[in-house]
């Protein structure tokens, strides 16, 4: 008889593991938060409303980036077997979120929470 296998952990206890670090860090993060969504001290004053149209602007610019990436990767993988397209098209949808996680970065950093 051979020696007993190690033990494996299973896919659930994987996934429970990795569960309580997500829970962790965002209970970390919550004070990070907080300071985040503070006020602007009064004297910050008013955006005008051509600088809020600016920022909808950029965020709308980076919507429209980001619908086009799957339109592209479709148009690169036509004319090609079906795994170069299949590969084609996932990259445009992985880059369609990349682009649009830009965006609202940017938007955040230089339009929404500046004072």
């Amino acid at each position: 008889m051979q020696g007993a296998k190690p033990y494996e952990p299973r896919r659930a206890d994987c996934l429970r593991a990795a569960a309580g670090r997500a829970v962790a860090v965002a209970l970390a993060a919550w004070p990070g938060l907080a300071a985040a969504m503070r006020q602007c001290p009064p004297e910050a004053g008013e955006k005008s409303p051509l600088f809020l149209g600016l920022g909808w602007g950029v965020l709308g610019l980076f919507v429209l980036l980001g619908l086009s990436m799957p339109v592209l990767g479709w148009r690169l993988g036509r004319r090609r077997s079906a795994g170069w397209r299949a590969l084609a098209l996932l990259l445009g949808v992985a880059l369609m979120f990349a682009v649009w996680l830009l965006g609202l970065a940017v938007f955040l950093v230089f339009f929404a929470l500046p004072c």
